[in-house]
């Protein structure tokens, strides 16, 4: 490594660090938030209602991909994008959403059939307007991204699902609204969104638009959109055949099963990610640098994920009574299931980041095209067991993904010995913990202990295991990730975030 780069690292790790700790807090933050506002809602609504919500995201997501050119993620890797660029995404996103909006109001009565839900068509209609909402601000969201600028897209991702949960519990509390109350929420949410979003970034649009500048853009994101398309199916398969073979009830338990383990799946390592790709574009053509940000990146997700998910398969049947009530016990067995699928999926998240930073969206593309019919077999073939059935067979799928990891390794010249290496602080520490907790709620806790007492006892004894069990065993990486840490909030304190 250069002098140069050996000056820079240090200074890229802490921006990296600090940035993560913004966006996780936003992802994590929102997706706490949310689970905090349904805890309430739980008691208010039936778990029909947020089955119905489930159905028709299946339909908006269908239709969002129908949208999804990879312009954004163009803009941010590209490192000469000027004004043309931007306007002309900026207008072309603009037509997208009233089309997607057009389109889905179209397509919602047939969606009501094949969900065989009439309710499908109306709630569809509503929430179909988000796409036009959300392209006012589609370019602002991502030069707001390709600066760094995550403190600023933390606050507005908190605030605005802070006032989804507050009006979605007062229309269900006070006006008895429904699944109303969900929908309409979701359409405030998205207006406050986009327009702060807007406002945040000095960049405005010109009247202009340029064939040639779209052409530069499109070539880049035409394999992100393959993959995506093909990625959309192999993640959602589940809910699709759920939707489709099961009731609207059986689809509100899943989804609820699979919140939680969604808050590490989407939420920190989705914001992981979402820090990683501008930062592995700036590094894109140094392997040696790149390599070690990839093993660095891998043992920090698997060091936070991992103890979460682990303590969360303990603790399953004791937290969703207490947070949920007892009407909700079927959630607990496929919860258990697909924090194990969580815990594939954070890790092997990666591999996207890794991809596109080289240049190579278009491996990203095969293998979902290779994907999508070996993810098919297996959930559906275990879905004749039902929700339990088909949970099984999203963990089992979830593993498919270790091959684009070896791929993505190899890119970056790290031996994929070295990448399971960096996972090995996680495993330990994470099954000590597990051990720890089952002797003590098998072994010491006496039968029938409330379950509010025993995640009182559990849970700190969990984290202080885990900690301690660390920090004895891992003491250099221990340092490193403290040192990390403090070094991102000291600078995020003296206010250099965007």
């Amino acid at each position: 490594m250069t002098n140069e780069a050996a000056a820079k690292e240090p200074g890229l790790k802490i921006t990296t660090a600090r940035n993560v700790i913004w966006s996780t807090i936003s992802l994590v933050g929102a997706q706490v938030i949310s689970i905090m506002g349904t805890a309430v809602l739980a008691r208010h609504l039936m778990p029909s209602d947020f089955g119905l919500l489930g159905l028709v995201g299946i339909l908006t997501g269908l239709v969002m991909l129908m949208g999804n050119f990879g312009l954004g993620s163009a803009i941010v890797y590209r490192q000469d994008v000027d004004a043309d660029h931007l306007s002309t995404s900026y207008w072309f996103n603009l037509a997208l959403g009233l089309v997607l909006t057009l389109f889905t109001i179209l397509t919602a009565p047939l969606a009501a059939r094949y969900f065989h839900n009439d309710l499908v068509k109306p709630v569809a209609i509503v929430l179909s307007f988000n796409f036009l909402i959300n392209s006012f601000s589609w370019a602002s969201g991502c030069l707001l991204m390709k600066d760094l600028r995550f403190r600023t897209l933390a606050i507005i991702r908190i605030s605005t699902v802070v006032v989804r949960a507050v009006v979605a519990i007062l229309l269900a509390v006070y006006f008895e609204a429904g699944v109303w109350s969900l929908v309409l929420a979701d359409i405030l949410m998205n207006t406050c969104g986009s327009i702060a979003r807007f406002y945040s970034h000095p960049w405005r649009p010109e009247l202009r638009f340029r064939w040639d500048k779209f052409r530069e853009l499109f070539s880049y994101g035409i394999n992100l959109t393959g993959a995506s398309i093909f990625d959309y199916f192999s993640r959602n398969i589940d809910q699709i055949l759920i939707g489709r073979l099961l009731t609207a009830t059986q689809l509100g338990f899943y989804q609820f099963s699979y919140s939680i383990p969604h808050v590490v799946q989407s939420g920190f390592t989705q914001s992981l990610n979402r820090v990683l790709f501008p930062v592995y574009c700036r590094v894109q053509d140094d392997n040696e640098r790149f390599a070690r940000g990839l093993t660095r990146t891998l043992r920090i997700i698997s060091l936070v994920s991992f103890p979460f998910l682990v303590g969360m398969i303990v603790v399953a049947g004791p937290f969703v009574r207490t947070l949920y009530g007892v009407r909700w016990e079927p959630v607990i067995v496929p919860l258990q299931i697909l924090c194990v699928a969580a815990m594939a999926s954070s890790i092997l998240a990666t591999n996207g980041s890794v991809l596109n930073a080289k240049g190579r969206p278009d491996i990203s593309f095969k293998w979902s095209v290779f994907r999508l019919p070996l993810t098919f077999g297996i959930v559906y073939g275990c879905s004749r067991w039902g929700v339990l059935g088909i949970a099984t067979g999203v963990a089992v799928s979830a593993l498919l993904s270790i091959i684009p990891a070896k791929i993505a390794s190899g890119l970056v010249d790290l031996p994929f010995r070295q990448w399971f290496v960096s996972l090995g602080p996680a495993v330990v520490c994470s099954g000590l913990m597990a051990a720890v907790l089952l002797l003590v709620e098998h072994y010491v806790l006496p039968d029938g202990f409330a379950d509010i007492p025993t995640l009182l006892v559990l849970v700190p004894l969990g984290i202080l295991v885990y900690f301690s069990s660390f920090r004895l065993l891992y003491r250099a990486d221990w340092d490193e990730t403290k040192e990390l840490a403090l070094g991102a909030i000291s600078s995020s304190r003296r206010g250099r975030t965007g």
